[in-house]
């Protein structure tokens, strides 16, 4: 057993897309100790084998900060990125959720190759950056649960919601979702919320926090206060920044950083206008399939319009 001290902190923000994971992290990596990477999960794939965006601009091929760590991981590991995406295949998906569970009781060698690799990148990430603490936002609960039953790694996951039919609405402004119905959003939204409900029993109830969107964009104070509790980090500092009005830097997010790309500040405005976009008739039919885990999360049938 390591001593939580020695241990390998990472934050993992997890939910469904479009949840606002990447301004929170974005957020929360203005710390002087965090690090915030993006979907890191995805990175490989994407990012040093595509020709994604770094959030600084340049490709992650020809970003020097993606480049040291590539050349870190590989380095340490004497393996090549093909490793990470074979990882990335059989263990970062949604549909591997019910495999992971089993790699709970007794965890095969592909999961166990799978957990070296991916430790030794955090590590990479963590000797570039020269900052302790990585914010991975995945969003995956697939991943969440690995993360978890890898040993050395101590896992914070913020359980990231926001109302359904927002997701809905910014899910519908996407090419790839426009032909996809409210109620397959909605439906989606349920299972993906209910599945780190149950991903809490392995990650651990202490090791879990809920946090709503909402709460965060119009009570940044208090939100990050919370967290801040939680993973045990005084988030003062990035506090006064946000009320100040003051600009937060992006760094080199990687994967799902599109709002990101080309800006060197980014500052924090509440920007909810779905309510008066979206048809009464739309709200009704992700409300009606949403309304258990709405209410749950402390939200009203009845849409506030912005002001």
């Amino acid at each position: 057993m390591q001593d939580d001290k020695t241990l390998l902190r990472v934050i993992y923000i997890g939910g469904i897309e479009h949840n606002g994971s990447t301004l929170l992290g974005l957020t929360l990596g203005n710390h002087s100790q965090i690090e915030c990477i993006g979907e890191l999960s995805q990175l490989p794939r994407l990012g040093w084998a595509g020709d994604h965006l770094c959030a600084c601009g340049k490709t992650i091929t020809d970003c020097e900060y993606w480049n040291n760590v590539r050349k870190t991981w590989s380095g340490s590991t004497g393996e090549d990125i093909e490793v990470l995406i074979a990882g990335e295949n059989r263990f970062d998906r949604n549909s591997s959720f019910l495999r992971l569970l089993l790699e709970n009781n007794v965890q095969s060698q592909a999961f166990q190759k799978y957990s070296s690799q991916t430790k030794a990148l955090y590590e990479a990430i963590q000797q570039v950056s020269g900052k302790p603490i990585i914010v991975d936002t995945s969003k995956r609960v697939s991943r969440a649960v690995a993360l978890s039953l890898i040993d050395g790694i101590d896992l914070r996951l913020i359980h990231l919601v926001r109302d359904a039919r927002a997701v809905a609405y910014s899910s519908a402004k996407t090419k790839r979702a426009q032909q996809k119905s409210w109620w397959k959003s909605a439906a989606r939204w349920r299972a993906i919320n209910e599945s780190f409900h149950i991903a809490s029993r392995v990650v651990g109830k202490d090791k879990k926090i809920l946090i709503r969107y909402e709460d965060f964009i119009e009570k940044p104070d208090q939100t990050l206060a919370k967290i801040g509790h939680f993973i045990g980090v005084n988030l003062t500092s990035i506090s006064k920044v946000l009320s100040s009005g003051g600009a937060l830097a992006p760094g080199h997010i990687g994967i799902g950083n599109g709002f990101l790309q080309g800006e060197k500040e980014i500052i924090l405005r509440p920007s909810e206008n779905w309510p008066e976009k979206m048809s009464i008739q739309e709200q009704r039919k992700v409300w009606k399939i949403t309304v258990g885990r709405m209410r749950l999360y402390g939200y009203e049938e009845e849409a506030v319009k912005p002001k």
